[in-house]
């Protein structure tokens, strides 16, 4: 029988995984602000804030978001995304909809022109994990995504 690894072994692996997450997250910006550099600025999306870029991933998500959910996704108050709402909706990239599930709330929504776009990004993001694996082998990719799976599971119990 195998005993687990100490606490000294435990905090080594933590910090591993997480120098190699923020490793990842950086990988991913990168990619991102490439992007907007390449794409989005050329359409006129232009100078999208990191918090703002949040919010069209979290919209994209939820598909019909109603701004309380929103702030709450966001973790920022109700004005707060009231006014980032507003900005985006004066450069088209997010539109305000009845809901259709229920006609009271008001959504919001990405653009199609704007969704076109992440489209776009997300392509260009998965090429980019494509090169990855392609650089680490079939192997090791086996059992990341083992292991991310098991991760997965963990983080979804929690919420």
């Amino acid at each position: 029988m195998t005993t687990y690894c100490t606490d000294t072994e435990i905090l080594r692996q933590a910090k591993s995984i997480f120098s190699a997450t923020l490793m990842i997250r950086d990988r991913m910006f990168r990619v991102h602000v490439e992007n907007i550099n390449k794409q989005i600025r050329k359409r006129g999306f232009a100078e999208l804030s990191i918090p703002q870029l949040h919010m069209l991933m979290a919209i994209r998500k939820g598909k019909e978001v109603n701004m309380s959910e929103l702030a709450d996704l966001l973790d920022v108050s109700p004005p707060s995304v009231s006014a980032m709402v507003d900005r985006l909706v004066e450069k088209g990239i997010i539109f305000r909809e009845h809901s259709k599930k229920d006609r009271r709330k008001v959504v919001v929504r990405v653009s199609p022109v704007a969704e076109k776009e992440f489209a776009e990004f997300e392509r260009n993001a998965m090429e980019s994990f494509v090169e990855l694996i392609k650089k680490i082998g079939p192997e090791t990719t086996n059992a990341w995504c083992t292991v991310l799976e098991k991760v997965k599971a963990v983080i979804e119990q929690e919420y």
